[in-house]
């Protein structure tokens, strides 16, 4: 029979491997490429050291897997990576390869997401090389595109100019060069480029076709503020959330738009101040937004700033909590958290995590590392036995 001080040494081993486990997968979490470094550009030279789900080298971290879309289902095809005549996002010789399989015209869609972050940069523009790669025989079609998730609450809407149809059995290459993203990128933190392909309609038998994709490059330019911002703030007085913000010099300044976000990624106009023109002199504007904070919640503020000639900037994002809080017998790490998070301290066998609107997104073992791939940054509730805890992905 084990003796009791072995059986504890045994737990404890577990428990540190666990733990280094844990710290090894935070190490890997998905990163968005900050523009502010310069020019993106990937040609998948080191595709075939890429693991699972975008695992390995730091360049295989700018990417994540396609998370379906509410309502459409789309892609149902994002397995990273798949192989043989699988559906998926696979690998190629020094490219990335798409395919999506199946007789239902737009039925199936494959897709990958690059992650970027245009703090401190305005949107420019994305251009790629592709290729037709026949797959087995038939001459059946695919549509590619790229998408960004700028439309209403983050979703994914289509980008000008990328459609690009491949017919299997019919060879064809092309690139798309300099196409201009959305002016919502800019200073934008968590930005999306999705890479689509979807079966369309065309063709009568066989497979369909797959895409090759290289020579992937994004680029920005610097934000030429027109003002100097020494510091923007949000302070909780009772239920009403109090805004300040304090400026070194202003030229052309118009007005700041003040504007009120509750999921920290759509906004809308609150309150509008008349700037000071042009100004070498340090000025404060303050804001109080009464009953913001009338129920528990984080109210996220940013400020867009108009110029005399209507072009417009934003300013950093600030958050604000209502002083009840959310109560919680338990603590996620880490959080804010990229690619998972544990929950320490859990009483009860399960939890579930819900978007701010109460929809369940995943339940499982409170003691397994909750998965995050496919989710957009946001903030989100963790619900374990009668308590919750807000974890904000990033």
């Amino acid at each position: 029979m084990l003796s009791s001080s072995f059986i504890s040494c045994l737990r404890l081993l577990t428990s540190l491997l666990l733990i280094s486990s844990f710290r090894l997968e935070v190490a890997r979490a998905q990163t968005p490429y900050p523009l502010t470094s310069g020019l993106y550009s990937e040609d998948f030279s080191s595709i075939g050291t890429w693991t699972t789900n975008f695992g390995g080298p730091t360049q295989a971290t700018r990417y994540s897997a396609a998370s379906p879309v509410s309502g459409t289902g789309q892609p149902t095809q994002n397995s990273v990576f798949a192989t043989g005549f699988s559906g998926g996002v696979q690998r190629g010789t020094q490219t990335i390869v798409l395919l999506a399989t199946g007789t239902n015209d737009g039925g199936n869609a494959a897709a990958f997401d690059l992650n970027l972050n245009f703090t401190g940069t305005t949107a420019g523009t994305i251009s790629l090389a592709w290729a037709s790669v026949n797959n087995q025989t038939g001459n059946r079609q695919a549509t590619f595109k790229l998408q960004t998730n700028t439309g209403a609450a983050g979703t994914f809407v289509d980008l000008p100019g990328s459609a690009v149809v491949v017919v299997n059995g019919t060879p064809s290459t092309g690139q798309l060069t300099n196409l201009s993203l959305p002016a919502a990128f800019d200073n934008m933190a968590n930005a999306k480029i999705r890479f689509f392909l979807v079966t369309s309609s065309g063709g009568t038998f066989g497979s369909r076709p797959r895409i090759s994709l290289d020579n992937v490059e994004v680029k920005a330019s610097s934000v030429p503020l027109p003002i100097t911002l020494v510091s923007f703030t949000a302070k909780a007085i009772g239920r009403d959330a109090q805004l300040t913000w304090r400026t070194a010099q202003e030229v052309n300044n118009r007005a700041f738009v003040v504007e009120r976000s509750l999921d920290g990624h759509t906004f809308s106009a609150a309150h509008t101040i008349a700037g000071r023109g042009t100004s070498s002199a340090e000025h404060t504007y303050a804001h109080t937004d009464l009953g913001a904070l009338d129920v528990d919640r984080t109210v996220y503020y940013r400020l867009q700033q108009v110029d005399t000639d209507g072009s417009a900037h934003y300013s950093p994002i600030v958050a604000i909590r209502s002083a009840a809080g959310v109560s919680a017998a338990f603590y996620l790490l880490p959080n804010p958290a990229r690619g998972q998070v544990q929950l320490i301290g859990a009483l009860s066998p399960t939890l579930q995590l819900l978007d701010l609107t109460g929809r369940v997104l995943r339940t499982q073992a409170s003691t397994q590392p909750v998965a995050l791939t496919g989710l957009n940054p946001g903030i989100y509730l963790v619900h374990c036995g009668s308590h919750s805890a807000r974890l904000q992905v990033e």
